[in-house]
């Protein structure tokens, strides 16, 4: 794996690790395009109907409409997270993979569901995070996409559960039924980088180079295993409907000194033997793009 590549801050400024990268290389391979092709912008400017995406919001808004929806919730506080540097870099291009995918998977949510979500995720959206990193944003990301992966699974009812009513009380993020009347209740947890991948990402050593790790590290082990056991007790607790299935959708960020495709399979594997019949666990690689080849 490149220097190159471990050294891009991937959620400096709120915005994922996947967003900063994609959105750099993006914007370079467009410029390089132009200039290939004797136009203008293969200085590095920005033209004027990206500067004007930037400064404009109704210019993102036509093609981001949830994205835009929710950032009007808080749009003039500094630390929304649409308003930080690097996601308005984003929304200079309109095809940006990463926002594409969030406005898609938001597209998909029913009318009730988004005003549920929508209102849920306004709570976090314009904190000041630690490191700059909206961390329960982001999570709420999670639980839209969860609510996706339920919907393509084929259930029709499909409902943003109520956070708990009395104090250390918990409840699973999403109650679905199938056509048959079934009930499945879903957790949604999230595993980011590291406390050490994001002090060397906000702070990286010039002109450094890492030694690619390859295979599981004992700290992701520990931490996938305590992430999968305190889901399933939130999940085996809930008692306010009889439950036919019980699941827990685990995204998961592999630090880009770990991020190989042979980690990638052994992530699959362990937590294949954490299933114990009680959950199901599905799990998703959010950075799976950066992952590298296996040992030469």
């Amino acid at each position: 794996m490149g220097k190159g590549c471990l050294a891009i801050p991937q959620e400096v400024g709120g915005i994922p690790e996947m967003v900063v990268s994609q959105n750099t290389a993006g914007l370079t391979r467009s410029q390089c395009r132009r200039g290939s092709g004797g136009n203008a912008g293969n200085t590095g400017e920005v033209s004027e109907d990206e500067e004007l995406t930037m400064n404009n919001p109704d210019k993102w808004a036509r093609t981001f409409p949830r994205l835009y929806e929710l950032y009007c919730e808080d749009s003039s506080n500094p630390n929304n997270y649409f308003n930080h540097a690097n996601v308005q870099l984003a929304l200079r291009v309109p095809s940006d993979q990463y926002l594409a995918e969030l406005e898609s998977i938001l597209g998909e949510l029913d009318p009730v569901a988004w005003q549920e979500w929508k209102r849920r995720a306004a709570l976090v959206l314009s904190p000041k995070p630690k490191f700059g990193f909206p961390v329960p944003l982001f999570d709420s990301f999670n639980e839209a996409r969860a609510y996706v992966f339920l919907k393509r699974q084929g259930y029709i009812e499909i409902t943003f559960l109520e956070t708990g009513r009395t104090k250390g009380e918990k409840v699973p993020d999403l109650l679905a039924k199938n056509r048959e009347g079934n009930v499945t209740i879903l957790e949604a947890k999230r595993i980011h980088d590291s406390d050490s991948e994001i002090e060397y990402l906000v702070n990286p050593l010039p002109h450094d180079m890492r030694k690619v790790w390859h295979g599981l590290k004992e700290e992701l082990r520990a931490k996938m295993s305590s992430t999968v056991d305190r889901a399933r007790k939130q999940l085996l607790a809930f008692r306010a409907a009889k439950v036919r299935r019980r699941i827990v959708y685990l995204s998961i960020r592999i630090d880009l000194q770990n991020a190989t495709h042979e980690t990638r399979d052994e992530i699959g594997l362990f937590l294949e033997k954490m299933n114990d019949g009680t959950i199901d666990i599905v799990h998703f690689i959010e950075n799976d793009f950066f992952l590298s080849d296996s040992r030469p």
